[in-house]
């Protein structure tokens, strides 16, 4: 746990002395290209936006400050600076941010869907995705253990094979419910394993928007 945090740590303030160092290096190197204050910009953008799509809010934001700033020192220094390479530094602010802000966002989602995974992975219920045309599209490891069905035996497969032909009925009516946007929960019914014995459930089925 310890080396994890310190990892974090160090991670981290090496990405902030790179928000900060990068965008100085890059204007230095752009020097060169202060008559041509379009080229230098779009190559400066370039630079924090491959900063900010660590998705580190605080790197991101010190990647555009300092992008702007030594854009507007170094490349068109005062007093050369004119109105149009103002703009030109509020543009690398701006990109800076709404990149970090987009960044952020898919990693803390992709977050969010990693741990969701985790829970499914390791829950001790069968959670079974279906598909609208009733075939099965996902099978968690308990799912497996419960009904005796492997991934590769299963996936692509009809939901039908898990329900006993006297619950037919109860099938298209949950399959009504959750088409018009409703979830059933808790029905008590059963379901068929592998090995073809019957066993008592408790259902939930939950449409997936």
């Amino acid at each position: 746990m310890g080396a994890n945090v310190r990892n974090r740590f160090n991670r981290h303030y090496r990405l902030l002395a790179t928000g900060l160092v990068a965008p100085l290096a890059a204007s230095l190197i752009l020097f060169p290209l202060r008559n041509n204050v379009t080229s230098a910009a779009l190559l400066m953008v370039l630079v924090v936006v491959g900063i900010a799509s660590a998705g580190d809010r605080l790197v991101g934001w010190l990647a555009a400050l300092s992008a702007g700033l030594w854009f507007d020192f170094i490349v068109t220094p005062p007093p050369h600076a004119r109105a149009a390479d103002m703009r030109t530094t509020l543009v690398l602010l701006l990109v800076g941010v709404a990149v970090t802000e987009i960044a952020h966002r898919g990693a803390e989602a992709a977050k969010h869907a990693n741990r969701m995974a985790a829970i499914v992975e390791y829950s001790g219920d069968a959670i079974i995705g279906r598909g609208h045309d009733d075939a099965i599209t996902s099978w968690n490891p308990a799912a497996e253990k419960i009904l005796g069905y492997s991934n590769q035996e299963i996936l692509g497969k009809s939901a039908a094979v898990l329900i006993p032909k006297d619950r037919a009925g109860e099938v298209k009516a949950i399959g009504a419910e959750v088409r018009a946007g409703k979830s059933v929960e808790h029905l008590e019914t059963t379901r068929v394993r592998k090995d073809g014995t019957v066993f008592p459930v408790s259902l939930t089925v939950s449409p997936i928007r």
